[in-house]
């Protein structure tokens, strides 16, 4: 508790600069605390003056509000003040003045012990200046308050200083080290006393540059923070990152330096380590993208050949079988018609598979344009492709699209929907009244899109199954196609960020979904 007392420049006059001072008097003759009282009246003093009797009364008084101080007769009917200092307070903490009759040694080494902050011999001259009394004591009792916050800090930074995990030292302005903490003897492995005397800045692992530099800052009155090398007690060495602050004295004159060391040696050998694998890694990934380009090439290759090598006998096989159907039909029955007719179909088939074939293969190579693309003339454009085949089934497509744009590759997205609506048309070629419907919508960084046919649909059983190459779910004599098709979908949406997947039922149409980036 801090009050501030003004005294005048009559001593026994004392007026309170903070709020209103709480006194209780503990006295069991009236004529002595009704003394006490009037000469804080006398001066004029704010002060709030209550009277207790008997041990009890004073104890019930405290409960209730504790004072600022107390002035307690040594002897009163139910006891001595000394049971009141011996026992910790009834509420917060206050100074306690002993009032006593008796003004020898023995009642003053009594009342000390005990824990009072001063006596006082009752007389009228020690009731009138009761106000300078309590003033001065007042004083002392925020002094002393004071210097108990100051202990306590410094047995809390003591402690701290202690139990820190990381190396402490305190060094004298010349370098020698005056203390250390129970880390620092884990860290370096001298104990205390071993380590008190011996030099801070110990100039053994590093050039005498690197110390100069650190004297330089540290000198100067500047925190100084690197990494060194230092060697234990044992002869190993370790790495440590250290910080020297400068500690200065009441006169501002630097008289100590404060250095906190971190042992880093696992740090470092790990980010070594660390290092060391992406040196590694980053050789594999050269040598992998130099196998990868390799085999691009090899891929190129054969594609080339595929489309070359491959489609020139199978143009000769189609030529040799038109020209037999059309000069020797007369001398071929009828099996041998259907056979090169078959031949023929075989013929178209593989050439069509062919084709998808280095579609599906330059797909996986391409490089991609990623960009902002607006969906609804992308789509508008490849339903142009698809005129003619529209028109002559009177299919009336729906368009839901809002103003959509996309990141994405325009040419492997034109392929998707291309794909998707042949889908949709091919499937739906059966139906009196063919329904294609095209569709978008927003949302959180990505937009949907659809395409639904009313066809014949698909189990979902079979729905991972569709989007696999070279599977299909119906017979190629009812259902033309490869089976690549909705295989290049799955693999150009996946390459430009997005995913695909369908919703149908048998005999109920499908609708097939792009979910793609903003």
């Amino acid at each position: 508790m801090e009050r501030e007392l003004c005294l005048s420049p009559r001593l026994e006059e004392v007026t309170l600069d903070a709020n209103r001072l709480r006194i209780l008097i503990v006295e069991d003759e009236a004529a002595h605390a009704e003394a006490i009282r009037r000469a804080f009246e006398a001066i004029g003093a704010e002060a709030e003056v209550r009277v207790a009797g008997t041990l009890r009364e004073y104890r019930e008084r405290v409960a209730a509000s504790a004072p600022d101080i107390a002035l307690v007769d040594l002897n009163l009917p139910d006891g001595r003040a000394v049971e009141i200092l011996s026992a910790p307070p009834e509420a917060g903490d206050f100074p306690i003045l002993i009032m006593t009759s008796y003004g020898n040694e023995q009642i003053v080494v009594e009342a000390l012990k005990s824990g009072a902050l001063d006596y006082v011999v009752k007389s009228a001259g020690a009731f009138a200046a009761m106000p300078r009394v309590v003033a001065r004591a007042l004083r002392e009792w925020g002094l002393l308050q004071e210097r108990k916050r100051a202990e306590e800090r410094l047995r809390l930074q003591g402690a701290a200083l202690e139990a820190a995990a990381n190396a402490i030292a305190i060094a004298d302005r010349t370098g020698i080290i005056r203390w250390t903490n129970p880390a620092f003897a884990t860290l370096t492995g001298y104990a205390p006393e071993e380590a008190c005397g011996r030099e801070l800045f110990d100039s053994s692992a590093h050039e005498q540059a690197i110390y100069r530099n650190l004297w330089d800052t540290v000198l100067a009155g500047r925190v100084w923070q690197s990494e060194l090398l230092n060697r234990r007690k044992d002869g190993s060495f370790y790495t440590e990152e250290q910080t020297i602050a400068p500690v200065r004295d009441a006169s501002g004159a630097i008289s100590h330096f404060v250095a906190i060391k971190q042992d880093i040696t696992e740090r470092r050998r790990a980010e070594n380590e660390v290092r060391c694998l992406n040196a590694e890694l980053e050789q594999r990934v050269l040598q992998r993208t130099a196998q990868l380009q390799a085999l691009n090439k090899e891929l190129e290759a054969f594609a080339y050949s595929v489309s070359h090598d491959l489609k020139a006998p199978l143009r000769g096989i189609d030529g040799y079988s038109r020209l037999l159907l059309e000069n020797q039909a007369a001398r071929l029955d009828e099996d041998g018609r259907a056979f090169l007719t078959r031949i023929r179909q075989g013929v178209l088939q593989m050439g069509m598979l062919i084709e998808d074939l280095l579609a599906y293969a330059r797909m996986e190579r391409r490089v991609l344009q990623s960009g902002p693309v607006e969906v609804g003339s992308l789509v508008r454009s490849v339903l142009a492709e698809r005129t003619a085949e529209i028109q002559a089934r009177r299919i009336d497509p729906r368009l839901e699209l809002p103003s959509l744009t996309v990141r994405a590759d325009p040419e492997g997205l034109a392929q998707v929907l291309r794909n998707l609506l042949d889908n949709a048309l091919k499937f739906s070629r059966d139906r009196s009244v063919p329904v294609i419907e095209i569709g978008g919508r927003p949302q959180e960084n990505c937009v949907v899109l659809w395409v639904k046919d009313n066809g014949i649909g698909f189990d979902m059983r079979f729905h991972d199954r569709i989007f696999e190459i070279f599977q299909r779910l119906h017979r190629a004599e009812d259902y033309p196609g490869t089976g690549i098709g909705l295989a290049i979908v799955r693999k150009a949406v996946q390459r430009m960020g997005g995913r695909v997947w369908a919703e149908s039922a048998p005999d109920a149409g499908s609708t097939f979904y792009l979910e793609l980036p903003t």
